[in-house]
């Protein structure tokens, strides 16, 4: 989904450069000025996505089979596959859809059982890709695109084209896109009312360290999701604010820290992972509880003995659980590591 963002982000022609890059107008059975048409005409970046669609309709009012028939119809054209016949009617006795598609290389049948009004589950990945067009040697396939209400979009392109596509961000990763997205737009919505509120108590009392923190902290949030430079400076600045302050603020320095870390992580630079674990070391002579995450940055920069050593420490000062540990991204790398197991299982 970063990836996605990331390139609409970017503007139109770098998505339509995108395309370009991954060979999608050579296999896509729409044309580059159509699918620049639609562009165009789209309100917002994260829409981007729908300018792709081969196929599309409206997942509800399947419940009788002209419905169906017209959708395979839409499907054959599509597909530009010849269709001998074609049977689809509804089987009172069994309550059902019985479908029948005769190709000049073989025949497909399907039985839908009628308990709602909603297209069958996996209709399209199941009847029309892994049996028709598996089955007729094409190979491309129907893909689902994210949605943003009950309409269903597709693609038709190969497997190939596809991967690259979430490669490169061009398409989301997760079907449920939209439903983070508004999640995502919800909390940071939130996170902006918090960094405001502190604001104004930094400005009410200018003395106040732990109202610099809680900018800080809620500035850190936001940059874990927004990835921008500017956001994590700004949170910087209200850390070191608060520790200039009161040396002594643990929470600052640990958050700090914990900053530093992330911001080493997106922009894959050790050494600011290593600044953090300095501050992390003050936040520790301070309150033991930052041991654990000293540990954490240690495992970061994959100075595995000495990770080990503080994270054996933590689990015996019951600073952190074992299993706490093991659903801890910081550690994915170890999770397979015989020493990381021992400890954590001791």
């Amino acid at each position: 989904m970063d990836k996605y963002n990331k390139l609409v982000s970017k503007g139109q022609e770098a998505y339509l450069n995108a395309l370009n890059e991954i060979g999608w107008f050579e296999i896509s059975n729409n044309s580059k000025e159509e699918i620049e048409k639609r562009l165009s005409k789209t309100n917002k970046p994260t829409n981007y996505l729908f300018s792709l669609y081969d196929l599309g309709f409206d997942g509800e009012g399947f419940e009788n089979p002209d419905v169906y028939e017209y959708l395979l119809n839409e499907i054959w054209g599509i597909v530009g596959l010849d269709i001998v016949k074609m049977s689809v009617f509804y089987a009172r006795a069994s309550n059902s859809i019985e479908i029948e598609v005769q190709t000049k290389l073989s025949s497909y049948t399907r039985s839908i059982e009628l308990n709602s009004d909603w297209i069958e589950d996996n209709f399209i990945e199941e009847f029309v890709n892994n049996q028709i067009l598996a089955g007729e040697n094409i190979n491309k396939k129907f893909f689902e695109l994210p949605t943003d209400d009950q309409c269903s979009q597709y693609i038709f392109v190969t497997q190939s084209v596809y991967d690259k596509a979430i490669e490169l961000g061009v398409i989301p990763d997760d079907l449920g896109f939209f439903y983070y997205q508004e999640q995502k737009e919800e909390k940071i919505k939130k996170l902006c009312q918090e960094i405001e509120k502190y604001k104004q108590e930094t400005l009410n009392d200018p003395e106040d360290d732990m109202a610099f923190n809680n900018v800080g902290y809620f500035l850190y949030e936001l940059y874990s999701i927004n990835h921008e430079e500017n956001t994590m400076r700004e949170s910087c600045r209200n850390f070191e604010k608060a520790v200039s302050l009161n040396p002594n603020n643990d929470y600052a320095l640990g958050n700090w820290s914990v900053l530093l870390y992330r911001s080493g992580q997106i922009q894959n630079d050790k050494n600011l992972i290593k600044e953090g674990i300095e501050l992390c070391k003050k936040a520790y002579a301070i309150n033991k509880f930052f041991l654990y995450n000293l540990a954490c940055g240690y495992a970061m920069i994959n100075d595995k003995a000495t990770a080990l050593s503080h994270l054996k420490k933590s689990l015996e000062e019951k600073i952190i659980s074992a299993g706490d540990v093991k659903n801890d991204e910081d550690w994915k790398d170890y999770l397979s590591d015989e020493d990381f197991l021992n400890t954590v299982n001791a």
